[in-house]
């Protein structure tokens, strides 16, 4: 067997080892305990920058392998070596990544896991690509357009993580980009909802006419009836406050300035991830709800998905006061007034702390009023 053909047949084999590796691995970290072990957690920061550091090296032997393992030119020796580094490599992001343990948070590990995952996967396709290089029963043209798209894929997904917004160096960040993202999910809904309202024939992209949604699933183009464009039009009133709360949460809530007493609670870490959670439940009530207002309509249907955001509502309102990261009540702030005049105390701060607590109070008192008014009209 000459030096070509051997090498050739250790880069197949290498490249349908770490394929099964690489799907070994994300079933792996889908199914690690994410419960904290019983010796003492590691300093996130550190893992934190690890994780990025082998994420760099998979880039690395990402470009030395798309280099050596050319279409139209490959050198198989020169892909043995990089193949051995890329096991290692693999290895070393799944135990790092197990390391993310709940103690740090759990919205925090569940993003670590997504990007550990689509690394993985992303990297399993583009060996399994190389494979069929080495094979060379496919013609190089019909290989080289996927080999450059799936080398891409990696680079983009590695350069996003250790971008601005990337992965998230602690959990209240990764709490704060899931708001964010789900913010902007709430955005599209009441934009749907304006779309339900516009007359047929004046915007292409209107429900006047059959669409597919996000699962292909095709949606109603009945028009709706006077009455159930007046019921569109009143709740409409209702989603634009419930976002506009979920926006001042994140706003004014979720950043470290507002912060400094919540974060002194023992249980900051699991409240943030139940708030998150409801960020979740947020859109999924509110996407209730416009899919309820489709024709034909169901004014009880329509009651009971109220319901269910109202439901939402009021345990954000709990857990941001419980979690302190509501400013208190006037009333219940006993300890304002000694505070105010401590030296270097602000009253700027005071006062902007006092104008947030009015504008959720306010905000919250409106949705209980809302709901209210047109539970009584729905339900006739």
């Amino acid at each position: 067997m000459s030096e070509h053909s051997s090498a050739r047949q250790q880069c197949q084999l290498k490249l349908k080892a770490i394929s099964e590796l690489c799907q070994a691995s994300s079933n792996v970290i889908e199914n690690i305990s994410s419960s904290p072990s019983s010796v003492s957690e590691p300093d996130l920061a550190k893992i934190h920058a690890d994780f990025l550091s082998i994420l760099s090296l998979i880039y690395h032997i990402v470009t030395k392998l798309a280099l050596a393992l050319n279409p139209t030119e490959p050198t198989f020796s020169a892909a043995i070596s990089p193949l051995d580094d890329l096991v290692k490599h693999i290895n070393a992001i799944t135990s790092c990544a197990s390391l993310f343990t709940t103690t740090f948070g759990l919205t925090l590990r569940t993003e670590v896991v997504g990007l550990t995952s689509d690394v993985l996967q992303a990297t399993k396709g583009f060996v399994e690509n190389c494979a069929l290089i080495t094979d060379g029963a496919t013609p190089p043209s019909k290989l080289k357009a996927t080999h450059l798209y799936l080398t891409g894929s990696i680079h983009e997904l590695i350069d996003h993580s250790r971008g601005s917004d990337g992965l998230s160096k602690d959990n209240l960040q990764a709490v704060r980009k899931k708001w964010a993202q789900d913010r902007s999910v709430l955005e599209d809904g009441y934009r749907e909802l304006s779309d339900l309202l516009t007359p047929d024939g004046t915007d292409n992209d209107s429900f006047g006419m059959d669409s597919e949604d996000e699962d292909g699933l095709v949606l109603s183009s009945a028009p709706l009836t006077a009455e159930e464009t007046e019921r569109v039009k009143k709740v409409q009133r209702y989603i634009r406050v419930t976002n506009l709360l979920h926006e001042r949460v994140y706003v004014d809530l979720l950043k470290p300035p507002a912060l400094k007493i919540a974060s002194s609670s023992l249980n900051f870490v699991s409240t943030l991830d139940e708030i998150s959670r409801q960020s979740s439940r947020f859109v999924f009530a509110t996407d209730e709800i416009i899919s309820c207002l489709h024709s034909p309509q169901d004014p009880k249907e329509i009651s009971a998905s109220l319901q269910n955001l109202g439901e939402v509502t009021t345990t954000s309102q709990r857990l941001l006061n419980q979690g302190g990261f509501l400013p208190k009540p006037k009333e219940k702030n006993l300890e304002s007034g000694m505070e105010s005049m401590k030296v270097g105390a602000s009253n700027v701060d005071q006062k902007k702390a006092k104008d947030i607590r009015k504008w959720f109070d306010t905000c919250l008192d409106q949705i209980d009023k809302l709901q209210a008014s047109l539970s009584v009209e729905f339900n006739g």
